[in-house]
């Protein structure tokens, strides 16, 4: 649950002794507007880059030697647009913004911001001509550079501009209002993507159409206001005032001022202000954290969606039309995530809004990174259906919202409060230095990376959302609401800033004397719920215990019920609690099911695991399938099993998502609303002890009574002959003999082999035997069984096929630990080789060959479903 600003309230706030006064005019409005409406260039550029590049008439003119790698049959679709030298065009236009920023550092300290705004609606309108003019590559590469270049400036000076001019009430909102116009223009880039596809010059179009807000600002650069802080750097304390009652509306600005001047000030000329940055303890705070948001605002999987959403598309498979609508949708979802969040940002805190978020985006990249594995194989000509390719589209939406909503948002605003103003023209620079290091190599890269890593690049962008939520957690104090010319002083009061942080400049306070400081992500209404930290160690806890399989150990059940009673006691806030439990139950179990789809052999022999955990979890989930992920969240230990063991057996990710989000949900609501419900009520209170340890019982009397109940079924030994063997204990066995028809096998047809049966034909060796372990809801074992088809139609009846469900058999698929689907078998006839056993599909051809090999199966080694194109 977002948590409300103690600020938040107007009239508390025009009461507040250090915040002063505040009311919008027009001339406010007008000068945010137009300062942020440069942000459009940035947005443009980066959504018309996917749409030119699939322009034919644009390739034939300066990339012909691409056309060849976009149709080739015999290319990858991850690989199709895997090209250095159009990468290169995308890239080269963060070196230009580099030069562009170190100029306008210059250009804004000696001749006031506004300077910097023209100089980049200049330059942005000669680069458009350029490009639309170029007559070759070299041509179009400069214009490209030239179009950075003047962006340099506005990325520069924009945000600096807008902080200075709004009040700190709305400061987040103005400079988010960047944010706004980056994404629009991003939606503006793609709809004149799919605009102009049908024209001749279509690419001209989309290129030259930049100059259209680049000239609207060269204009209304003739009627804003300078920014007060620059006109009283530049002495002009007159013309400051002018300016700050235009603002504000209002005469009485001269306290407002004061407070300008008091932290100009301090400011050191542009030599020393280099200088102190990097020799002031003061300022390594406000660095880090600004340079580490930037970081992860270009590496959390953003470029995806932004430079690169047609080419995505086209590559699951889309035709050109279809593409560009969908990087529509992209761009519809960038505008409303940006008005979320600044609906967000000047309403709840900071950390709070970006801690969720981050949660957000880390399943949405990992939910893409599942379906691209499910959906699109690594092989030429392989595509996506139109259902497949809508579910991707959904998650990237959702990546966007949140993204655009949450993490883009407040890192921007961080950029435009947390340097100090002595040093805020260095530090800009610095974080343009960033920003054109990590976009050249992010946009040069990201398709090269897509080829190399495939769908894994997207579980990458989820472990980065993964550190920024530790980086807000840990780093990020709260800002809300709090003066830019006083934000210095939260540091005084963070746990590890305040090392940095000089003895004897408290002067300017944190805040004003019994003023609250800002406070960290909230509960609730106060209390302990105020208290982050609560609410982190028990996310920790409950996300170890379901993600982590080295902790199956940990006190899941009572735990939720004592923190439900203790919110019914309001020391704890039951809205958030309910959210921090069930975001943790959700990522920790899509953690270990990753895990334990992508590592489970290695993770098996791991000495950190107890193989006997593994293969009591294995045998509930043979019984049960996929309601175990949901029975399973009720019983410790298989609680912590019960998604890994789904990854090892490929459990489909969609079946797998649905019991994920209702087992954490049941549990969630059942354990730690119980003890909100029950826990004042008086036997409940006076005996608190008792009925924890009557729910530790009651969570493991299930997994007793299995133990049990197991051990009185009769079994019987069955020894594959041959070093390495196999030994397993089976019980009756329900074998379809069709191996066409395993998956709808009616009861009549089913024959039952008893142990003794199956034991005589594996002794006798009379024909290869083949025994396939499969599960009706397992996708693979379909395949799998498909092959076993062509397996029989090659070798008709010199080879016999068993095929036994693990869902109808437990027993055997426990004592054999039968672990990952589909399993195969390969008993040989020559009783001195070994039976061998392989998990993960193969192909009809490899089983042939295993099977008929003169000195019977050699060294088994499974292939990659995907990569035969047979998902």
């Amino acid at each position: 649950m977002l948590s409300p600003s103690p600020l938040s309230n107007r009239s508390w706030l025009d009461k507040a002794r250090h915040l002063p006064a505040w009311g919008l005019t027009w001339t406010l409005l007008y000068s945010g507007f137009l300062g942020s409406l440069l942000h459009i260039i940035g947005g443009y550029d980066s959504g018309i880059t996917g749409g030119v590049f699939s322009s034919t008439t644009f390739l034939e003119k300066f990339y012909p030697e691409l056309l060849t790698t976009t149709t080739s049959p015999t290319v990858t679709p991850y690989c199709k647009y895997a090209n250095d030298t159009l990468n290169l065009y995308t890239a080269l236009f963060y070196p230009g913004v580099l030069v562009g920023a170190i100029a306008s550092s210059f250009t804004s300290r000696w001749y006031g911001r506004l300077s910097s705004l023209r100089c980049c609606a200049v330059l942005t309108i000669v680069a458009a001509v350029v490009q639309v003019t170029a007559p070759n590559r070299a041509a179009i590469l400069a214009g490209r550079v030239l179009l950075g270049f003047g962006d340099g400036f506005n990325e520069h000076v924009s945000a600096i501009y807008l902080a200075e001019i709004a009040p700190a009430q709305l400061r987040g909102k103005f400079i988010s209002g960047t944010i706004f116009f980056g994404g629009f223009g991003v939606f503006v880039a793609q709809v004149i993507n799919y605009g102009v596809r049908d024209l001749g010059n279509n690419w001209q179009w989309a290129l030259g159409l930049v100059m259209v807000p680049a000239g609207i600002l060269l204009a209304g650069s003739l009627f804003m206001p300078e920014s007060p802080s620059a006109l009283n750097s530049l002495g002009r304390r007159e013309d400051a005032l002018r300016a700050l009652r235009r603002l504000r509306g209002r005469e009485d600005v001269g306290a407002e001022l004061d407070d300008i001047s008091w932290a100009a000030g301090r400011a050191p000329t542009l030599r020393a202000a280099w200088h102190a940055v990097l020799t002031q303890r003061r300022y390594v705070p406000p660095l880090v954290i600004v340079l580490l948001g930037v970081t992860f605002n270009w590496w959390s999987g953003n470029s995806a969606a932004t430079f690169y959403a047609p080419n995505v598309f086209t590559i699951l498979g889309f035709g050109h039309s279809t593409a560009l609508i969908n990087a529509v949708v992209i761009g519809c979802s960038k505008i409303a995530g940006v008005l979320m969040g600044m609906l967000l940002l000047d309403r709840f805190k900071r950390r709070s809004v970006l801690f969720w978020g981050c949660g957000v985006m880390i399943a949405a990249q990992v939910t893409s990174a599942i379906l691209f594995n499910q959906f699109l194989a690594d092989v030429p000509g392989a595509v996506a259906t139109n259902a497949q390719g809508i579910g991707i589209l959904v998650t990237m939406v959702v990546y966007e919202l949140a993204f655009m909503g949450t993490q883009n948002t407040t890192v921007t605003v961080f950029m435009g409060e947390f340097p100090p103003l002595e040093i805020r023209p260095v530090v800009w620079v610095l974080i343009t230095l960033l920003t054109a290091t990590w976009g050249t190599v992010s946009t040069y890269t990201f398709l090269l990376m897509l080829c190399a890593m495939k769908w894994g690049l997207y579980l990458f962008s989820a472990g980065v959302a993964g550190l920024l939520l530790l980086y807000t957690i840990f780093l990020v104090p709260e800002t809300s609401h709090v003066p830019v010319e006083r934000l210095q002083a939260v540091f005084y009061t963070h746990w590890l800033w305040k090392r940095f942080m000089p003895v004897g400049d408290e002067e300017r306070g944190p805040l004003a004397p019994g003023d609250p400081p800002p406070t960290a992500i909230d509960g609730g209404k106060g209390s302990d719920a105020d208290n982050k930290s609560d609410y982190t160690i028990l996310f920790a806890i409950v996300f170890a215990e379901t993600g982590l399989v080295i902790a199956p150990f940990l006190p899941g059940d009572s735990l939720l019920f004592a923190t439900g009673a203790l919110a019914a006691s309001d020391k704890l806030n039951i809205y958030l609690l309910l959210l921090t439990y069930m975001a943790a139950a959700v990522l920790g179990d899509l953690v270990s099911y990753t895990a334990g789809k992508y590592l489970g052999a290695h993770v098996q022999q791991s000495r950190l695991v107890k193989k006997e955990h593994l293969v009591k979890t294995q045998h509930f989930f043979a019984k049960h399938g996929g309601r175990a992920v949901v029975l399973g969240r009720f019983l410790p230990i298989v609680r912590t099993f019960a998604p890994f063991v789904a990854g090892m057996s490929a459990m489909p990710g969609s079946a797998f998502a649905y019991f994920n989000v209702l087992g954490a949900a049941l549990w969630t609501c059942l354990c730690c609303g119980g003890g909100y419900v029950f826990g004042n009520v008086p036997l409940v209170r006076n005996n608190f002890s008792l009925v924890m340890l009557a729910i530790v019982v009651l969570s493991i009397l299930p997994a007793a009574y299995e133990v049990l109940t197991t051990r009185g079924v009769r079994q019987r030994k069955l020894r594959l002959a041959g070093p390495g063997t196999l030994t397993g204990q089976f019980g009756v066995l329900a074998i379809c003999p069709d191996a066409e028809r395993a998956q709808t096998c009616t009861p009549e047809e089913i024959q039952e082999v008893s142990a003794r049966e199956l034991e005589d034909a594996v002794q006798s060796r009379a024909k290869p035997l083949i025994i396939d372990f499969y599960a009706t809801w397992c996708g693979p074992c379909v395949l799998q069984s498909k092959e076993l088809v062509k397996v029989a139609e090659r070798l008709g009846d010199s080879v016999r096929i068993l095929k036994i469900d693990t869902d109808e058999n437990p027993d055997i698929s426990n004592q054999l630990q039968i672990m990952g689907l589909p399993t195969v078998i390969i008993v040989p006839t020559d009783t001195s080789k070994p039976a061998l056993r392989t998990e993960g599909l193969l192909s009809a051809d490899k089983i042939v060959s295993l099977v008929t090999s003169e000195n019977g199966p050699a060294a088994v080694t499974t292939f990659d479903a995907g990569a035969k194109g047979l998902y």
